[in-house]
This record gives structure tokens, sequence and C-alpha cells, in this order.
């Protein structure tokens, strides 16, 4: 069922401060097939871990809760979800096919899920609007992935192979910069930067990083799409 602009009209109203309350969000979004209302009992799972990631949620009533799963470390709760929210797991951005977290709905919930192939257009008309909720998610996830050192470690090494040139094994980057794209403290960046040394995989001169291994160094971000 599309979606026309009344209906997105009269949800955006709740919460002024979400997307839907942008005049270019609705004009994507409208009559869109790849938008759609999703309604969840409490308890509930909107996603699960092994699941297919085929779009992301609009919050519009209720709450949900992003929980970690075993296999990237302890359970634990990574973010609480209310109405104007962009419930969005990390794996999107690393073009993972699949969940490797679980979110549950804590109570009644409304959500307005879009379909993966629409972010670029979002992004297009509203970048700032969405980078700003997605800034939120980020500022809780920094803080719980501290508790599960794996997911963190993996993350790292991805990074670093991605960033790294082509036609060089060597690059820069401050353990600030890096913290700000892992999601995590700079001091957490400096500790497993360290155990990535001790495992002869890098070398690290100030912000000057040199890849040792890189095959070791993507084996170590296993799982981890390169694509």
């Amino acid at each position: 069922m599309t979606i026309d602009e009344t209906v997105i009209s009269t949800c955006s109203t709740k919460e002024p401060d979400c997307l839907l309350s942008d005049v270019k969000v609705q004009e994507v979004l409208s009559d869109n097939p790849s938008a759609r209302f999703l309604d969840y009992e409490k308890g509930e799972n909107v996603f699960k871990e092994g699941k297919p990631i085929v779009g992301f949620y609009l919050i519009c009533e209720g709450l949900v809760k992003e929980v970690s799963c075993p296999s990237i470390g302890n359970r634990i709760t990574l973010k609480v979800f209310e109405a104007g929210d962009v419930l969005i797991t990390d794996a999107f951005f690393f073009d993972e096919e699949r969940y490797h977290t679980m979110a549950e709905a804590l109570t009644e919930v409304e959500t307005l899920f879009i379909e993966r192939s629409v972010f670029p257009e979002l992004m297009r008309v509203a970048g700032e609007k969405i980078g700003m909720k997605l800034a939120q998610n980020m500022r809780y996830l920094r803080k719980n992935l501290e508790f599960s050192s794996f997911p963190v470690l993996k993350n790292i090494a991805y990074w670093l192979a991605k960033l790294l040139p082509d036609s060089s094994n060597r690059f820069t980057v401050s353990n600030k910069e890096l913290a700000e794209i892992v999601g995590c403290s700079h001091v957490t960046v400096s500790k497993k930067l360290g155990r990535l040394a001790d495992d002869d995989l890098i070398e690290k001169e100030g912000k000057e990083i040199t890849v040792l291994d890189k095959v070791g160094l993507r084996e170590k971000a296993a799982g981890t799409s390169f694509g």
C-alpha cells in the first residue's frame, strides 16, 4: 500500500523533530511503494539476527530496543528508540546483507518502513537532518560498544583495510578521526590498534599507519563486507 500525503502529514504532526516533518522527505515518500506503515505488538521482533537487511524504520509511536547478540559479544541493549527516531542498524552502512543485532518492541509500536533503495534519494534531499538523527544513534552506540571488545576490533580492522589505498600499504589517520568513524572512544581505538600491532598486522607512528599484512587484517575483520 502506498502512502498518500495526508497520511504522512498526519503522522509527522505527532513528532515535530521526525523526518516526516520535512516537506522534501514527504515528497519522496508520498505514493512510493517502497515505504509502508508496519505495526508491532509488545514483545514482537521488528527484526532478528540473521534476517536480511532490506530497509530501515522511522518510529512513529511506541518504544523499540536494539539488542546485541551473542555472536558479537555480550547481550546488551544498544539503544532504545522512541517516536521520531530512525531505527537503522550499523550493519546497514557496511552493506552487510543480514542483521547481527535484534530489535524488539517494548510497547505497541507503529513504524514507517522504508526500503533500502530509497535511502540515497532521502540523503540527497534531507542529508543534514538524517545525518543528525544517525549521529544521535551513534552517541549511544559509542558508549555501549565499549562493553563488547570483539565488534570494535573487527570494525577497526575493517576501516583500516577500507581506508588503505590500493597502491600503498601506508596512510594517515588520527585516533580521534578513526574513533569517530568506528563509533567508540579514542582511548579504545588506541588499545585496539595496539592489539593489531602486537599481532604484527600494523605499525603506527603518530598519525601514520603502515599495514604489514593486508590479508591478515581482512581476516581480522572476517564477516564484514569489503564491497
